[in-house]
């Protein structure tokens, strides 16, 4: 192995390192259950799951959309669309379950396509680089690093631009260290000093601002990612540890952090706690720490749990009860605060002079600036009767858990 690295045993152990997989590392548990376990399952990188498949479709057709793009034909016929989503299900079958959102996906990128794509651009581009930080074959056995680009191409300048597609709910800009190390990648396999990175969030058909790597700021990712990879090769310790991802980790339900400390009930699917004094860190920091990370957890399950639930009442179109308790959508009335300050502004300065509060030190009016106010005001029923009567509203509805 080359002197960049410090390995205890001169060679990888578990290589070769992608960013999922430097991701993954961030839990010890989920690293080893996932690429040391010797009884993990063969040639599958993760657990099955509606999100990987819906992505994995989403990329699929968006590829056969590219390659008619890159022959300048930016008409898309629906019945072979169709065809392509329906050939994407077929080997990612659990997506079927997405199918109303796939076809947005599909439609908003059709609408909103990457303009002027060249012909020479390239899809889903496997690059890989040694421990030299040198461009090898990406299934060599000496690949330190591997990348994958959704969309790459280079402009009259030479400059390369790097396209990744997201079908997570989240936006994000395109400076992320995933995106640092694609860059990294592409510009030690074409030998170019400045990349761009661009992500396309498919759920909303919106793309971030092209991010620029600099020369100096691949150097500081080098750094970076060659930092990460010598803490997981050197790692004594194979510990859960919860972060912000346990949602998404395909062993969440298998995880010491839950199963040493809950039960869950198989017929009636209700969780106890096994031992309620680990809920009291008695002042001792390891037991501090040890519930913080059962509070991460469960943290993350619940947007979890309450995500699925929402898109499960939505779709059907019904409450979910419990005992006295229902999730459900509700409907309800919120000020319109734009509004309100755009057409009732001096509506609302008259009525708070006339019970002597003085309007100017509002620039603009909203729950959160009018809730002194009321704390303060002793005609304050007097004064909320007025101001209902100017205050516009609009109708909502609210996800949530209620008594019923």
């Amino acid at each position: 192995m080359s002197e960049l690295l410090n390995l205890p045993t001169g060679k990888l152990q578990y290589g070769p390192y992608s960013p999922s997989r430097l991701e993954v590392a961030t839990c010890g548990y989920a690293f080893h259950k996932q690429y040391i376990d010797p009884n993990r399952k063969k040639g599958k990188d993760r657990g099955s799951s509606l999100a990987a498949d819906r992505g994995s479709v989403v990329h699929e057709v968006f590829e056969r959309m590219n390659e008619q793009m890159m022959a300048g034909n930016y008409a898309f016929d629906q019945k072979v669309v169709r065809k392509w989503v329906s050939d994407a299900i077929q080997k990612y079958s659990s997506a079927y379950e997405d199918m109303e959102m796939i076809m947005e996906c599909v439609r908003l990128y059709a609408d909103r396509p990457v303009k002027n794509l060249p012909s020479d651009a390239q899809i889903e581009q496997k690059l890989a680089l040694n421990s030299k930080l040198e461009e090898c074959d990406y299934d060599s056995p000496d690949a330190l690093i591997r990348g994958r680009a959704d969309l790459l191409w280079f402009d009259e300048d030479l400059r390369a631009h790097i396209l990744d597609y997201k079908t997570q709910p989240n936006i994000e800009e395109a400076d992320t260290f995933q995106m640092g190390i694609y860059a990294l990648v592409i510009a030690r396999t074409f030998k170019v000093e400045e990349v761009y990175t661009t992500i396309y969030f498919a759920r909303y058909g919106k793309y971030s601002k092209p991010h620029l790597w600099s020369k100096e700021d691949l150097a500081r990712i080098e750094q970076i990612l060659l930092a990460r990879i010598e803490t997981v090769e050197n790692r004594v310790s194979f510990d859960p540890t919860p972060h912000n991802g346990c949602q998404y980790c395909p062993f969440r339900a298998e995880c010491p952090v839950m199963k040493d400390n809950f039960e869950v009930n198989a017929e009636t699917g209700l969780v106890s706690v096994i031992d309620k004094n680990v809920f009291n860190p008695h002042g001792d920091i390891y037991r501090a720490t040890k519930l913080a990370g059962i509070l991460i957890q469960l943290d993350e399950l619940m947007t979890l749990g309450k995500d699925n639930l929402r898109e499960f009442i939505k779709k059907y179109e019904q409450p979910v009860v419990s005992g006295n308790k229902a999730f459900m959508y509700k409907p309800s009335e919120e000020i319109h605060w734009d509004s309100v300050n755009k057409h009732h502004r001096m509506d609302i300065f008259r009525i708070l002079e006339k019970h002597n509060v003085d309007g100017r030190n509002y620039s603009c009016f909203s729950n959160k600036s009018l809730t002194p106010v009321f704390l303060h005001e002793e005609n304050k029923e007097e004064m909320l009767k007025e101001l209902n009567e100017v205050l516009i509203r609009k109708a909502k509805t609210t996800f949530n858990c209620y008594k019923i």
